[in-house]
């Protein structure tokens, strides 16, 4: 398996358990199509009100503190940069162990990216596959007191 199979087979792995994390009480759950809807992941409905989220898995953040957030892949725009969802899901993951997850407002994550504040670093798996975001430490979408 390549890397990027590997990294879709995690993604989805976490999109599956996006329900188990949500308050309870929705009346609705609608995943997106596979591969064929750039715009939110999943999204819940209670009652006239729809909330749609956009699912990460990152694999990194437990030992480095950052969460890598993509606005752009193989040169083209792509995550935050396209993303209509309300609230970003990040699953903090070390191997098989889920660490945490953070539930962050998209447009919490658009300030920060908008800010010039943060590293842009590049992500490739495998030669051509090549991802570029902003490493976020998460301690500053959610400082302690």
């Amino acid at each position: 398996m390549n890397d990027w199979n590997k990294s879709y087979e995690i993604g989805q792995k976490y999109e599956a358990m996006l329900p188990d994390y949500i308050d309870e009480g929705y009346d609705e759950y609608v995943k997106a199509p596979n591969k064929q809807f750039p715009d939110w992941d999943a999204k819940f409905r209670k009652g006239d009100c729809w909330t749609s989220y956009e699912v990460k898995a990152d694999l990194s953040a437990h030992k480095t503190g950052n969460l890598f957030v993509e606005f752009r892949h193989t040169n083209k725009p792509s995550g935050i940069s396209l993303t209509k969802s309300d609230y970003y899901m990040f699953f903090i993951v070390d191997g098989d162990k889920l660490i945490d997850v953070l539930q962050i407002p998209t447009e919490m994550i658009r300030e920060k990216c908008d800010s010039g504040c943060y590293r842009v670093a590049t992500c490739r798996n495998s030669g051509w596959n090549k991802s570029e975001g902003y490493l976020i430490p998460m301690n500053d979408f959610f400082p302690e007191d």
